[in-house]
C-alpha cells in the first residue's frame, strides 16, 4: 500500500510539472515549481511547528519529500537570475508568504544545495523503514535547516 501510494504521488507530481498548462496561460514552469515547492514546505513546517521535527516515517511526510524533489528541479544546474526570481515569486505564493522577502534569498539557497540530494535512494531506505541512516539523516537535517529559517 505505501509503494502503491508513493507511486502515485511521484507520476501525479511528474505529470503536472511537465504539462504544458502553466505555459498557455503565461506561467512559466519555473514559478509552478517554486509554487509546489512553497507548498510542501508549508505542510512540513506545520508539522514541523508541532512536534519539533519531521517524522519520516509517515507516508505523508515521504511523499512530501518526493513532491519536493520535483518541484525544486528548476534550480538544479546553471540557473539564471529569471529562473530564481520566478521560482522565488512562486515559492512565496505557495507557502502562503511563509516564505516572505525576508527569508527568500536563504531558502532558495538552501534549495540550491539540496537539488543536488539523492531523493530515490533516500525515499528507497524510507520505504524500507530504514529511517537512522546516513543519507536519511543528512536530508532530514537540511529540511529541518530551512524550516528553521521560516521561523525567522
Amino acid at each position: 500500500m505505501r509503494i502503491k501510494s508513493l507511486l502515485i504521488a511521484i507520476v501525479s507530481v511528474m505529470v503536472l510539472s511537465s504539462c504544458g498548462v502553466a505555459k498557455k496561460v503565461g506561467i512559466s514552469n519555473d514559478y509552478t515549481n517554486g509554487s509546489m515547492t512553497g507548498a510542501v514546505l508549508s505542510k512540513l513546517y506545520t508539522e514541523y511547528g508541532k512536534f519539533g521535527n519531521i517524522d519520516l516515517s509517515n507516508v505523508q511526510n515521504i511523499l512530501n519529500l518526493s513532491s519536493l524533489s520535483s518541484s525544486i528541479i528548476s534550480l538544479k544546474g546553471d540557473i539564471s537570475n529569471q529562473t530564481v526570481k520566478d521560482f522565488s515569486t512562486g515559492l512565496e505564493v505557495g507557502s502562503l508568504n511563509l516564505v516572505n522577502n525576508e527569508n527568500v534569498g536563504a531558502v532558495v539557497s538552501a534549495l540550491t544545495k539540496l537539488v543536488n540530494s539523492d531523493f530515490s535512494k533516500v525515499t528507497g531506505l524510507l520505504e524500507k523503514g530504514k529511517v537512522n541512516v546516513p543519507e536519511v539523516i543528512q536530508m532530514k537535517g537540511d529540511i529541518e535547516e530551512i524550516l528553521n529559517s521560516l521561523k525567522k
